[in-house]
């Protein structure tokens, strides 16, 4: 004979779950990984991205990974191919690393400019010169304009079309 704490404790056993968070939907699992390799300093720019990114929410670096790659794709207009011809593919790489190229060259003349700049010694006088330089710029205006329009003249009295 069974008893009517015996059958209350059974419930209770049946009613109490494992605990903590319920497993996820199937289409939310996750089934693959990717892994990024980066170096030391490329990591801690992609930290402090995603923390000016996410700045007072919790989103995992993941999250903030996937949101920026499909923004990218729907802001972007991505290359279409019905077909995985490899000349294609092989075509498109080369343009990609191309524009890498380009890209990181840029950077670079962008970077040395800027020390170069920062690296004079004189450069309260180079400022000075450089304000000097568009005063004189700007007196000369009205004097390249005269200059233009009589030279307008002249090429039109020579063709004969005077007017």
């Amino acid at each position: 004979m069974v008893t009517k704490s015996e059958t209350s404790n059974a419930d209770q056993r049946k009613k109490r779950t494992k605990g903590g968070r319920p497993s996820k939907v199937a289409d939310e699992k996750i089934e693959k990984t990717k892994s990024i390799g980066t170096t030391e300093a490329e990591r801690i720019r992609l930290n402090r991205i995603h923390k000016i990114y996410t700045a007072g929410q919790t989103k995992s670096f993941s999250v903030f990974v996937k949101e920026v790659i499909f923004a990218l794709e729907t802001s972007a207009k991505l290359p279409t191919t019905s077909s995985k011809d490899p000349t294609y593919i092989n075509t498109v790489i080369i343009q990609l690393t191309q524009i890498r190229q380009d890209i990181r060259s840029v950077n670079t003349l962008h970077n040395q400019v800027v020390k170069r700049i920062n690296s004079l010694l004189v450069a309260a006088e180079l400022k000075k010169q450089v304000h000097e330089a568009n005063d004189i710029i700007r007196q000369l205006a009205p004097l390249v304009q005269q200059l233009t329009s009589l030279l307008d003249d002249l090429t039109r009295q020579q063709n004969g079309t005077d007017k």
